[in-house]
């Protein structure tokens, strides 16, 4: 009986490690670390972008393969994939550089080793349909029409009276903590004033 009843409890207890691995497996989400420039003023930021925007989300507007070969930047990288989003951009101000009225706004979302399973980029995050940003751009140099950030942070939530940063760099709100959008939109546009 003894016997029955701990061979009962075995079995119960390995069914719910199995469940509990599996729950895990099924619900991880593995990221990649990766290197970025960092910017920690905002006079930095105005200096270094050659776009400045406040636009508007309109649309996630596909996925594609980013990762160009070394050699020959016009055709994919032999052995590695990064696929990036791109964003429709309507673009209501330019404070700093030209810009069409439409950006294809690119950002990097995951990579791998070609035909591996992508795994995200650590702190990605998307742009939200229908939210108000702050840009700071610049074109890539591919030939494709599209733009990107110019470093961590390049991307400020205009939410009604506050300006919030978004990025995968975790001490961005260290630097940039929320402010008061009119006052921030100013201090950007004395730097370009300055310049």
């Amino acid at each position: 009986m003894k016997k029955k009843w701990a061979t009962s409890i075995a079995v119960v207890a390995l069914l719910a490690a199995a469940l509990v691995g599996y729950r895990l497996a099924t619900w991880e989400v593995a990221t990649v670390h990766a290197d970025y420039p960092t910017i920690t003023t905002l006079e930095e930021l105005t200096r270094q972008a050659t776009v400045i925007v406040v636009g508007t989300v309109e649309e996630v507007a596909g996925t594609r393969n980013t990762a160009r070969d070394p050699l020959d930047p016009q055709k994919p990288h032999p052995s590695l994939e990064i696929v990036s989003v791109d964003y429709q951009v309507r673009v209501e101000e330019v404070l700093k550089g030209a810009a069409p009225a439409q950006l294809l706004v690119t950002q990097a979302k995951s990579a791998a080793p070609k035909g591996e399973s992508h795994v995200l980029f650590e702190g990605f995050k998307d742009l939200a349909v229908g939210q108000r940003y702050l840009l700071f751009l610049r074109q890539t140099t591919d030939g494709s029409e599209r733009w990107i950030g110019i470093a961590e942070p390049w991307r400020f939530a205009l939410l009604n009276d506050r300006i919030i940063v978004e990025s995968r760099w975790e001490h961005a709100t260290s630097y940039f903590p929320a402010a008061n959008a009119n006052e921030f939109l100013t201090q950007v546009r004395s730097y370009i004033s300055a310049n």
